[in-house]
């Protein structure tokens, strides 16, 4: 009975783990949040940010639409405020999602 009780809640600890992840990849951002998210901005008083915030500039992508390649100049940074965004290096694939970020570098 014992193994089977812990068993139980193995499987509703992995359940709620799932549903947690799920939840967290299909949240949405908003500027303002994903201005607080990131260490860089940290330091910026709360007025700071609303300045910084206004210049945010909403692009949507396509899917397999090519956002940034290698080797462009960096001029750059997308925030992704919500969906997922795959990134390929060197045969690698990265999968980001809300709250993450992707910049041009050179």
């Amino acid at each position: 009975m014992q193994r089977a009780f812990r068993r139980l809640k193995e499987d509703l600890d992995a359940a709620r783990r799932k549903e947690a992840a799920q939840a967290a990849s299909n949240k949405t951002f908003s500027p303002e949040e994903l201005a607080e998210r990131f260490p860089l901005f940290a330091s910026l008083t709360p007025e700071q940010r609303e300045v910084l915030v206004l210049h945010f500039k909403p692009r949507t992508a396509q899917p397999g639409e090519r956002i940034i390649r290698a080797g462009e100049r960096a001029d750059s940074v997308y925030f992704i405020s919500s969906g997922r965004a795959e990134v390929s290096v060197a045969g690698r694939t990265i999968k980001l999602g809300p709250g993450d970020f992707l910049a041009k570098w050179r």
